[in-house]
């Protein structure tokens, strides 16, 4: 009996039959394949587990350009990655706050610690000079800053706005205390030198400032740019000016190892009264605008008092001086005849 071929549709069956079986042969083979790759990176994890808490057996290198560390919510606590300068480092609070930056800038590292509400209220950097910190408030002005400069070191305290109001800053021959107003203006300096101290303090208002001089042992007051006070003191004793505000001395009172002089001064800035002792004479004495002596009240070699009143050459007058048997008089006329 001949062989029959099988029909269209027989054939048509054994064909979608054996696709079938190639079907199920690859998805068992495929899904072999899986469990061999799951099982395989459960496997490294393991190991690399293991070798991390093995002594000696730490990975050498774990490399990526972003590492993420998350909460039980999914929420990023910590995050390393790249800025532009280079590496970064950010931490969030519970609260998904960012309170905590690490980073690198131009001149070396940042440090910036936030507020929750957002501002920064520390930050610590390095500079072209060496290293600043700044610490601000919770508006995120600034309120002290404590860096480097040319000389030294600087550390600025500011009011609630941000403006200094304080610096404390090194100089070539000590440091430096500095008052300001909210205008920039300096109403007290306090800075030491080498040979000394200095005190100033202003008054800008008013154009005035009181200086205390270590170094010229002196105290001094000025009003617009004129020395009107100066108290100074010297190896022979102290001394003290009073002029006007146009600088023009007035009075003068100074102590030596001698004695003591008042001397008061006109407005040609010519002494035209003077009284004090010198060794062992002390007086009275009163000029005219010539400089000439016409009035003089003091003692003479006999301890005697003494009142002489002079002609406006000089020449005297009067004369009337106390002796053991009493007092007299004398009378000159100006051309130094005897009177009486």
């Amino acid at each position: 009996m001949p062989h029959q071929m099988p029909t269209s549709n027989e054939q048509l069956a054994e064909r979608i039959e054996h696709l079938e079986h190639t079907l199920k042969r690859a998805g068992k083979r495929q899904w072999r394949e899986r469990i061999a790759l799951a099982g395989g990176a459960v496997l490294c994890s393991l190991a690399l587990l293991a070798g991390i808490g093995a002594k000696g057996s730490a990975a050498d290198v774990i490399r990526t350009k972003r590492l993420e560390v998350v909460d039980d919510l999914g929420n990023i606590i910590l995050l390393a990655g790249l800025s532009v300068e280079g590496g970064q480092l950010d931490l969030w609070n519970s609260r998904g706050k960012n309170i905590v930056r690490i980073g690198a800038n131009p001149m070396g590292g940042d440090l910036k610690i936030l507020h929750h509400e957002g501002s920064k209220v520390m930050v610590a950097s390095a500079t072209d000079k060496g290293g600043a910190l700044s610490i601000s408030n919770t508006l995120g002005k600034e309120s002290a800053n404590l860096g480097t400069r040319t000389n030294g070191g600087r550390l600025s305290i500011s009011n609630d706005n941000g403006k200094s109001l304080l610096e404390i800053r090194s100089s070539l021959g000590g440091g430096e205390v500095v008052g300001l107003t909210e205008s920039d203006q300096e109403v007290f300096q306090l800075l030491a030198g080498q040979t000394g101290g200095t005190l100033s303090v202003r008054n800008p208002g008013k154009g005035t400032n009181l200086v205390l001089n270590g170094p010229a042992t002196r105290l001094e007051a000025n009003r617009k740019g004129a020395r009107i006070l100066n108290l100074s003191a010297s190896e022979e004793g102290g001394k003290i000016n009073i002029a006007n505000e146009r600088g023009n001395t007035r009075v003068e009172i100074d102590g030596t190892l001698s004695g003591g002089r008042v001397m008061l001064h006109d407005n040609l800035d010519k002494a035209v009264v003077a009284l004090g002792s010198t060794g062992s004479r002390s007086g009275l004495r009163v000029r005219n605008t010539a400089g000439a002596v016409v009035v003089a009240i003091g003692d003479d070699d006999l301890e005697s008092g003494v009142i002489e009143i002079s002609h406006p050459d000089g020449e005297a007058g009067v004369l009337l001086a106390a002796e053991k048997a009493g007092g007299h008089m004398v009378l000159t006329a100006p051309a130094g005849v005897r009177l009486m």
